[in-house]
């Protein structure tokens, strides 16, 4: 399982790996961007070209989208969870509505946006919340997940949020 450590401790990028998987499985053909920040800059000098690596970190403040998937006929937005967190569904339409005022996106978004919630196994309200929104919701659950949350955090099962 891929880890990242900040300051010493480590830290599962479980939501990278579920997101990574998900792609490669439903949309081998397709190109798929993760972690994409969207929005505008903010602050920035004028006259400053963003496009030049060296000014990059100078926008770190936009959101990240987990991942967009580029098909042919849509520009498919999806965020993932793994643990039910209700406010994904505004992050989902902060990013749907951040997407075209993108200016270093390395693809033209004059494509249709749909917008997904992927996450490991069924939740009502999510799912009620989304389809409110005009946001899809997806279930994909691996083999390794429960593994995963059994050997790291037992108590955040799936029966737990029934």
């Amino acid at each position: 399982m891929a880890t990242s450590s900040q300051a010493g401790k480590p830290k599962n990028m479980w939501e990278l790996r579920f997101v990574s998987e998900y792609a490669a499985k439903f949309f081998p053909d397709d190109r798929a961007l993760f972690n994409v920040r969207v929005g505008p800059y903010k602050n920035i000098p004028a006259g400053l070209d963003m496009r030049l690596t060296r000014n990059r970190s100078l926008g770190n403040d936009r959101p990240r989208s987990d991942l967009i998937i580029l098909t042919a006929q849509t520009i498919v937005l999806i965020e993932a969870w793994i643990l039910p967190s209700y406010g994904k569904v505004s992050q989902l339409m902060l990013y749907r509505q951040l997407l075209p005022s993108t200016p270093d996106l390395e693809f033209e978004v004059n494509l249709p946006i749909e917008s997904f919630l992927l996450g490991p196994w069924e939740n009502a309200t999510l799912r009620n919340l989304a389809f409110q929104n005009d946001i899809g919701f997806v279930i994909y659950r691996p083999v390794w997940i429960d593994k995963a949350l059994d050997s790291r955090a037992p108590r955040l099962r799936e029966d737990r949020f029934e």
